[in-house]
């Protein structure tokens, strides 16, 4: 299995006991604008819920405090060179900058270990909330914070700082700069990060004042879970409720100069060395309690090594297995099991926050479990769960294109605070289509294109958590297709359509650019006469780098001659399928590319290549290109040449069949004739098309085998080595 599968894979496996449903700090609400961006956005828009922007960078230029940045899922690339996604803005206190994903997890900050990208988020501004997002691939680290007063929450850091390297300079999940002070990590998920086996690269490097790390789950990362670095001396760090584990080297190990380190209620566990070790530490203040440390390959705690001689005291220690949900490496999970000896055994740390990793409350009084998730907690408000139903459509309803789709929703609260009810379509791709903060809870959706449409309602409650209806799906026929015409049409999220295509708005597409393993889509249809037929639909190729399919019909389109290059569009726009052929992506060899089909059922088989290039509303349309014969007299020998006047050459007849066109007519034995063409009457020049024909009887026939490859031909027949004049008689003849 190759790294990449194996790396989502986990992902996936983990993200069901993430239980991504609440933060896990109540966040101070944004009182700004909102800024909405999804991968079928365009930067061009104004950035609302139904005309989202397409980059985050361009929704953080238009930011400023008070602000939120709402993403939706997908894959979004868009870094600043030598940076990453590059905050260095800054909010308040009370309005801070916020940039969350809308589905905690599904919006993918990738930077796919492009050369001139640093890290996944560079955060050098103060006050941001960074809320939800799946930040990998960044060659350097996850996010670098060199800001204060930022709060990190509820993300995933891994698969950062891979790359191989002999460099001395350390990967890391995530780092804080010496200057950073007052900032807060909790409840993200840190693993796989750093160089294979390199010590010097953790999931936490924090070096910064007054910070606060709780709730998170720090594993399988080659150095250590935390390394604390004093380079400029370390003050009141609080580390809390923490899963470290299975990390290369250390749980937690100190460094350099300390002033205050409070190190409570965390679970360590089965690391490749000390527990909490120490290296060259020194200073004061170092309180370790309530900690659950067992396994771990050196023992559970190193305070002199390397000269360390720091003053620290160690209260309760419990060396006994945790008893966690699965233990093994391969499948962990770090929710406890009953009987559990960390549950009731830890410190209340009310005062400084009060839910675990899922969002679920600890108690306000009493003993707090220990580790980053509480046994046994409800997940939710100061009553029950409120429910929404999404009353209008209805199931199965069906419309035509272009067209108003009315939704509705029903809302029972429970109790709970209603923020607002967003409404959404898709189950890959969830894109906002309205939003509604006061009953009745309504939107309408407009100019709604041909697709198959999976609808839902989220109820957004208290302080950011969430409920989601019943989906129902809906059906918008095309607009392109009238009674009674013979041209298949259909939708291109009816075909089979597997990942990593994904559907949403009504169009397929794949989030990442693919050579050989891209998205699968197979639609089968029916011709009811057997002929030439091209394919056309609708299709979104925003610029160069995203602007290619391959496509066939009845085989898959495995070879790099049966490309698409689709030139660029402005949104979506109608195109007919080219083939490249042995030409190049800028001038296809085959346009359009025809084929020829028998009467009855077919396969039409697109697979993915560029990302995020979109494919809507098909269309199997029969070709019917004009083909003109010019009746023409004698010529000079050369290839390209205008037609001055001369006598005629009669031609007998022109036969067409599927994509072939047989010239016939009379001539001399012996006698060297050339057939030449033109595709535009308007073009300057004839070409030469089949070189010398000796003539061997009274009549001649030459067949041009590629005519119906092009959307018109116009042809002329000369006598080789005389000048060839046009003669007024045409005759037109069309494919059927």
């Amino acid at each position: 299995m190759n790294s990449k599968t194996t790396r989502d894979g986990n992902t996936a496996r983990r993200r069901h006991w993430l239980c991504w449903t609440l933060p896990a700090l109540a966040l101070i609400r944004a009182q700004g604008a909102e800024y909405h961006v999804s991968p079928l956005g365009n930067d061009s828009n104004s950035g609302t819920a139904t005309q989202p922007l397409r980059t985050i960078t361009r929704a953080y230029s238009l930011a400023g405090p008070g602000d939120t940045i709402t993403v939706a899922p997908g894959l979004y690339t868009d870094y600043t060179s030598q940076y990453g996604l590059r905050c260095s803005k800054s909010g308040t206190a009370s309005s801070p900058i916020v940039l969350r994903s809308l589905v905690h997890g599904a919006a993918i900050i990738d930077g796919q270990n492009t050369g001139d990208r640093n890290v996944g988020i560079w955060l050098d501004g103060d006050h941001h909330v960074i809320d939800g997002f799946d930040i990998r691939g960044a060659p350097m680290g996850g996010i670098t914070v060199y800001g204060s007063f930022n709060r990190i929450l509820n993300n995933e850091f891994h698969h950062n700082g891979n790359p191989a390297s002999d460099s001395v300079i350390g990967r890391n999940g995530v780092y804080s700069g010496n200057a950073a002070q007052g900032n807060i990590y909790g409840a993200n998920l840190v693993h796989h990060n750093g160089r294979a086996g390199d010590r010097r690269d953790h999931g936490f490097y924090l070096t910064g004042d007054n910070e606060l790390v709780f709730n998170n789950v720090l594993f399988s990362n080659p150095g250590a879970g935390l390394q604390v670095a004093g380079a400029n001396t370390v003050s009141n760090l609080r580390v809390y409720n923490n899963v470290v584990a299975y990390n290369g080297m250390w749980g937690i190990i100190l460094w350099m100069a300390m002033e205050g380190v409070d190190i409570k209620n965390n679970i360590i566990y089965r690391n490749g060395g000390f527990g909490i070790d120490s290296w060259d530490a020194h200073g004061s203040g170092v309180v370790i309690d309530r900690n659950l440390v067992f396994g771990n390959l050196s023992g559970d705690y190193g305070f002199t090594n390397g000269g360390s001689d720091f003053t620290h005291s160690v209260g309760t220690t419990l060396s006994t297995d945790p008893l966690f949900l699965n233990s093994s490496l391969a499948g962990f999970n770090p929710r406890l099991a009953a009987g559990s000896p960390a549950i009731g055994a830890g410190l209340n740390l009310s005062s400084v926050f009060a839910t675990d990793f899922s969002g679920a409350a600890r108690p306000a009084s009493g003993a707090w479990d220990i580790g980053a998730f509480q046994f046994g907690a409800s997940v939710g408000g100061p009553g029950t769960t409120p429910t929404i139903v999404l009353t209008a459509p209805a199931e199965g309803a069906s419309y035509s294109e272009p067209a108003t789709i009315n939704l509705d929703a029903s809302v029972n609260p429970n109790g709970n605070t209603i923020r607002k009810v967003v409404f959404y379509h898709g189950t890959v791709l969830v894109a906002v289509l309205g939003e509604d903060a006061t009953a009745p809870y309504n939107a309408v959706w407009s100019n709604v294109r041909a697709g198959e449409y999976t609808l839902s309602a989220r109820l957004f409650y208290n302080e950011g958590s969430m409920a989601a209806s019943t989906p129902v799906r809906v059906r918008v026929n095309s607009g392109q297709t009238t009674p009674g015409s013979s041209d298949p049409s259909f939708a291109s999220t009816s075909g089979t359509v597997t990942a990593p295509f994904v559907i949403g708005n009504g169009v397929i597409y794949q989030p990442t650019h693919t050579i050989a393993s891209g998205g699968r889509a197979a639609y089968t249809f029916n011709t009811a006469n057997a002929g030439s037929y091209v394919v056309t639909a609708l299709v979104d190729a925003p610029d160069l780098s995203a602007n290619s399919f391959y496509l066939n019909i009845d085989a898959e389109p495995v070879d790099s001659a049966m490309i698409w290059d689709i030139p660029v569009t402005s949104g979506l726009e109608k195109r007919t399928v080219s083939w490249r052929g042995s030409g190049t992506h800028d001038n296809n060899e085959f346009v359009p590319k025809v084929f020829t089909l028998s009467a009855g059922t077919h396969q039409l088989i697109v697979r993915g290549r560029e990302a995020n290039t979109q494919l809507g509303a098909i269309t199997i349309e029969r070709f019917e290109p004009v083909v003109q014969l010019l009746s023409l007299g004698v010529s000079e020998d050369r290839a390209g040449f205008t037609a001055p006047p001369a006598s005629a050459i009669t031609v007998a007849s022109l036969n067409v069949t599927g994509s072939r066109a047989t010239l016939n007519w009379a001539s001399v034995p012996g006698t060297t004739y050339r057939v030449a063409y033109k595709n535009n009457l308007a073009d300057a020049n004839w070409i030469d098309l089949s070189g010398d024909i000796t003539a061997d009887g009274a009549t001649t026939s030459w067949a041009d085998a590629h005519a119906g490859e092009s959307g018109q031909r116009y042809y002329l027949v000369y006598v080789r080595g005389k000048t060839p004049v046009t003669n007024t008689n045409r005759e037109t003849r069309t494919y059927r």
